[in-house]
């Protein structure tokens, strides 16, 4: 997963390199969560000194129900990304940037793997042309048949054949691109955000660690707006304030959007499950049944726009 290259990024030390071959390295699957781009290209680089061939990196998507991968990036293409206009992709196109508009960076995940199917769809279930954000739905051997003993969820998400995801993506020349679960959605103004977008800036605005921050859409004074939880290890109250504010302002500048409340809560507060994701639906009714321990926060009231 994403984090994993992240993680080594932040523990490697200079001496750890010394004697390492990865000239042998041939594949290195990623999956798993959203693949951040910059994280690839920081990972390459300083693992360049050791052979590490970045051709070697094959990102993937995958879900449990299909055991696992659904596509690969095939062997021996180049690691490739799409980067469209962060508005247009929000209102469901992926478009090229033009100049002086905020842009956003999305990796390929390659194409269907041996005997798959692979399709994404509008809310009628019509498949889109390229270019396009819908639904990702599935097909072939390694989809499961059902859910044990659910034939409630089985009947919502496989239908006609087809295994619907709930994961937002658009094809490209036969290629997927991942943008995000539609239940974790943050709909501002109409506006579609991922969570992950925010999160990764909150993470950069206060130098956090990976996974350290989560998003989740919620109400304020009727209208729709959404919360950022962060955690850090700060002792100073004031030290508290500065990254709610640092975060909030990150967030602003780039996505122009203002959080309806951003808090600061200890190590450990944030839920994820076994396999590291967070849990975001858990965390939101944490936040809203007021169980979250908070030492510092910063309100959308007290926020510059």
């Amino acid at each position: 997963p994403n984090f994993a290259f992240r993680f080594l990024l932040r523990r490697l030390k200079p001496a750890d390199l010394d004697g390492l071959d990865l000239s042998c390295l041939r594949v290195l699957l990623c999956g798993a969560e959203p693949i951040q781009a910059e994280a690839f290209e920081a990972f390459a680089e300083r693992l360049a000194p050791t052979g590490f061939d970045r051709n070697a990196f094959m990102p993937c998507y995958g879900l449990a129900a299909a055991t696992l991968a659904v596509t690969i990036q095939p062997q021996g293409e180049p690691f490739s990304v799409d980067i469209v206009d962060a508005q247009r992709l929000r209102e469901g196109r992926a478009t090229p940037i033009e100049p002086d508009r905020p842009s956003r960076t999305l990796v390929c995940c390659g194409t269907p793997v041996s005997d798959h199917g692979i399709e994404v769809v509008d809310d009628l279930r019509r498949p889109l042309p390229d270019g396009c954000v819908g639904e990702i739905r599935v097909r072939g051997p390694a989809v499961s048949p059902g859910y044990y003993g659910d034939p409630g969820a089985t009947a919502a998400s496989l239908r006609d054949g087809w295994l619907h995801t709930g994961d937002l993506g658009y094809m490209r020349a036969g290629h997927l691109f991942v943008c995000g679960r539609l239940k974790d959605l943050i709909i501002v103004r109409g506006a579609n955000f991922d969570p992950h977008e925010l999160e990764w800036t909150a993470e950069k605005a206060a130098g956090l660690r990976g996974r350290a921050a989560a998003a989740f859409p919620m109400e304020i004074a009727g209208g729709e707006s959404f919360a950022v939880v962060v955690e850090a290890a700060l002792a100073s109250e004031a030290d508290r304030a500065e990254v709610a504010a640092a975060v909030a302002d990150a967030i602003t500048r780039e996505h122009g959007i203002v959080a309806g409340d951003v808090l600061v809560v200890p190590l450990g507060t944030i839920p994820v499950t076994t396999s590291g994701k967070i849990q975001r639906r858990s965390l939101r009714a944490s936040y809203e049944a007021g169980d979250l321990v908070s030492p510092a926060r910063l309100r959308a009231d007290a926020a510059s726009p």
